[in-house]
C-alpha cells in the first residue's frame, strides 16, 4: 500500500513546526492555507511540484531529522486569484496532494492598477501590490547597479545580459539606508535624468520611411508610373495622355509618402504613455516632497512627454498590443536602441511584480536578510575592512527565481566585530545554502535552523574559543500575509510569545546535547497597509530566558530604510552583550 504523506500548512508561523516534529505522537496536519506563507513538509528526498509544472517548488532549508525520520520542507506558491486549490505532485508520480487556498487577495488587473495610480487610499489589494512593487524596485536598483559597474570593468561587452551579477557586499548598507526627508529613487527618476534629452531628441527627428503609394498627381508632376498605373490609364477615354487625364489634369502615378508609423516609433509612443503613467504614480506617492529637485524634475518630465504625445505625428503612429520582438532598428540604430534597452526595463518593472506575487512571502524575506545582514556589517572592525576580509560578492540575479533576486549561498562573512575589547565572529546563514553535515563555527546548527523554519540566521562566537564560551545564533523570521492586521500590536505579542515558546524547546535540546550555544529570535512583520510614523521600538517576549523580539515595518520600504538599519543594528549590538 502506497504511503501518503501529508503536506503541512502553517500560517505565518514556521516556528510551530517543532512541536509536532518532536512530539512522539504523530497529529494530524491539515492541507489548508488561509492567506499567509505555507510550507510543504516532505520526507528527504520526494521533490514535490507544482503538477504542469516543469520545475520543482523551491526547498527552504538543508534536510533535517525528527525522532522517526529526514525531513524536507519547501515554499508553496501564493494563489493569484482569491482562491483555489494547488495540486502538489511527486516528481516521481509516487503521490499527490490537494491543497487549498483560501483567504488570498487576487492579483490586480494592469487596469485597475492604473485606475486607482493616483488615489491617495487604496483598497486591500493595490495596497499589497504597491508594497511589492516597492520591494521589486529595490531589488531591481540593485542588479541595475551590478550591471553599471560589470559594464565599466568590461567595456565593450554585453556583461549587462548575464544571469548572475555580483555587487560588493560593502556597498549594500549605504545603499539600503535611505532618508525620508528624501523621495524615493525609482526607475522614472533614472530615466527622467539619465534618458530624458536623448529621448526627446528622437521625438524631434523621429525615423521615417518613404512608402510608394498610388494617387492621382498633376500631368507635369508626374515623375514615376508602374503597370498598374499605365493600366488604369489606358481604360480612360481619350487617345492622348492630355485627353484621359481630363478637365483637372491628373492622372494615377506613384508618389513617395512619408510615414512615421513604424515598429520603433510605436515602441517610441509607448515608451511616452508608459512614462507618464510612471511618473503619475511617482508624483502621487512622493507628494510629500513636492518642493525636492528630483520632484521636480519627473514633473517637467512628464509634462513634456505629454506635450509630445499630443503632437499630431504620434496622433498618426499606431499603439502597440504586446511587447513586440525588436527589428533592425530597435537592435542597431544607437538612438532607438537605447530607447529599448530603458523600455524594456520599464516592461520588467511591471512584469517582475507580476512574477513575484505567488511569491511575495519568499522576496519580504529576502528583503528583511538584507538589511539585517547590513546592519552586521555596519559593525564591522576598520581592520577587517582594511584587510578586505569582507569583500565578499552578492550575487544578484536578472529575473527574479522563485521571488527572490539573490543567489543563496552569497551571504557576508565570517565578519570580525570589536565588542569591549573582545573580537567576535557573526556568521550569516542563509538556510537554502545550508548543508546538513557542516558545522557553522564548531556548532551544528543545520537541524534547528530547518525545525524552526527560519529565514535566516546569524551565528556569533568569540574569536579565541575556551572551555566555557557561549555562542549565541540569532533566529529570524520575516512574517508576511494578506491579511489586513488592524490590531498589529496583539498579533506580534501573541507571535513573538509562540515563538519564544518554541524557541525554548530548541534552547533544552541544545543544552542536553550540551551544545555551546545559546538561541534568540527576531521577528520583523511587514503591514502593507501601514502608514508610515517611524519604526516602532522592538517588542520583547521571554520564555524561560529565551527571547524573541518583533518590530513592525510599515508602509514603503523607502521610508523606514535608515530607521530599519538603525535598530537592527543596535539589536545586534545588544545581542553580542550574551557572547563569551
Amino acid at each position: 500500500m502506497e504511503r501518503r504523506v501529508s503536506l503541512l500548512r502553517v500560517l505565518e508561523q514556521p516556528w510551530q513546526l517543532i512541536r509536532e516534529l518532536m512530539s512522539d505522537v504523530g497529529c494530524p496536519l491539515p492541507q489548508t492555507c488561509e492567506g499567509g506563507a505555507a510550507i510543504a513538509l516532505l520526507p528527504k528526498g520526494a521533490e514535490p511540484m507544482i503538477s504542469g509544472a516543469s520545475a520543482g517548488l523551491p526547498r527552504r532549508c538543508a534536510p533535517f531529522g525528527t525522532r522517526t525520520e529526514l525531513l524536507s520542507s519547501y515554499d508553496l506558491p501564493w494563489p493569484t486569484t482569491t482562491g483555489e486549490t494547488l495540486h502538489v505532485q511527486d516528481s516521481r508520480g509516487q503521490a499527490t496532494w490537494d491543497i487549498i487556498q483560501h483567504g488570498y487577495l487576487a492579483r490586480p488587473t494592469r487596469s485597475r492598477i492604473r485606475s486607482y495610480a493616483q488615489v491617495s487610499t487604496k483598497p486591500p489589494d493595490l495596497a499589497l501590490y504597491d508594497f511589492l512593487s516597492n520591494l521589486v524596485r529595490n531589488a531591481q536598483e540593485l542588479r541595475w547597479t551590478a550591471e553599471e559597474q560589470a559594464i565599466a570593468r568590461e567595456s565593450g561587452t554585453n556583461a549587462g545580459n548575464r544571469a548572475l551579477l555580483p555587487l560588493p557586499w560593502r556597498e549594500l548598507p549605504e545603499r539600503l539606508e535611505n532618508s525620508v526627508d528624501q523621495p524615493m529613487m525609482g526607475l522614472i527618476v533614472r530615466v527622467a535624468n539619465e534618458f530624458s534629452t536623448r529621448l526627446f531628441r528622437l521625438c524631434e527627428h523621429p525615423r521615417r520611411v518613404l512608402s510608394r503609394v498610388r494617387q492621382k498627381a498633376p500631368i507635369g508632376r508626374v515623375q514615376q508610373v508602374d503597370a498598374a498605373c499605365l493600366q488604369w490609364l489606358v481604360r480612360q477615354p481619350g487617345r492622348t495622355a492630355s485627353e484621359k487625364a481630363g478637365g483637372r489634369q491628373r492622372i494615377l502615378a506613384v508618389e513617395r509618402e512619408e510615414n512615421f508609423d513604424t515598429l520603433e516609433n510605436r515602441v517610441l509612443k509607448d515608451m511616452l504613455r508608459r512614462c507618464v503613467v510612471l511618473a503619475g504614480q511617482w508624483l502621487h506617492d512622493n507628494r510629500r516632497h513636492h518642493t525636492h529637485e528630483k520632484y521636480k524634475l519627473v514633473e517637467t518630465f512628464q509634462r513634456r512627454c505629454q506635450r509630445q504625445l499630443r503632437e499630431p505625428l504620434f496622433g498618426a503612429v499606431g499603439a502597440l498590443q504586446i511587447v513586440p520582438s525588436p527589428n533592425y532598428v530597435l537592435q542597431h540604430d544607437p538612438g532607438y536602441r537605447e530607447l529599448w534597452q530603458w523600455y524594456l526595463r520599464i516592461v520588467q518593472q511591471e512584469d517582475d511584480t507580476d512574477a513575484v506575487w505567488p511569491w511575495q512571502s519568499r522576496l519580504w524575506s529576502e528583503t528583511v536578510r538584507l538589511y539585517l545582514a547590513a546592519a552586521v556589517l555596519r559593525l564591522v572592525t576598520d581592520d577587517q575592512r582594511r584587510l578586505g576580509m569582507h569583500h565578499h560578492q552578492l550575487w544578484i540575479r536578472q529575473r527574479p527565481e522563485y521571488g527572490r533576486w539573490l543567489a543563496d549561498v552569497d551571504w557576508p562573512g565570517p565578519l570580525i566585530i570589536e565588542h569591549r575589547g573582545r573580537q567576535v565572529v557573526a556568521e550569516c546563514l542563509e538556510p537554502a545554502g545550508m548543508t546538513e553535515k557542516r558545522k557553522y563555527l564548531g556548532t551544528d546548527l543545520a537541524p534547528w535552523v530547518g525545525v524552526l523554519g527560519v529565514d535566516f540566521a546569524i551565528h556569533f562566537s568569540i574569536l579565541s574559543h575556551h572551555r566555557d564560551r557561549q555562542d549565541l545564533c540569532l533566529m529570524v523570521w520575516g512574517v508576511h500575509s494578506s491579511k489586513l492586521r488592524t490590531q498589529w500590536q496583539e498579533d506580534l505579542q501573541v507571535m513573538c510569545r509562540d515563538a519564544s515558546q518554541r524557541l525554548s524547546l530548541i534552547q533544552k535540546a541544545a543544552v542536553r546535547n550540551s551544545v555551546p550555544c545559546r538561541f534568540a529570535g527576531l521577528m520583523v512583520l511587514s503591514d502593507y497597509a501601514g502608514t508610515y510614523s517611524g519604526i516602532d521600538a522592538l517588542h520583547c517576549e521571554e520564555h524561560e530566558e529565551t527571547q524573541v523580539h518583533g518590530l513592525r515595518a510599515p508602509g514603503k520600504p523607502d521610508e523606514w530604510g535608515r530607521d530599519l538599519m538603525k535598530l537592527l543594528r543596535e539589536h545586534a549590538t545588544g545581542l553580542l552583550e550574551l557572547v563569551r
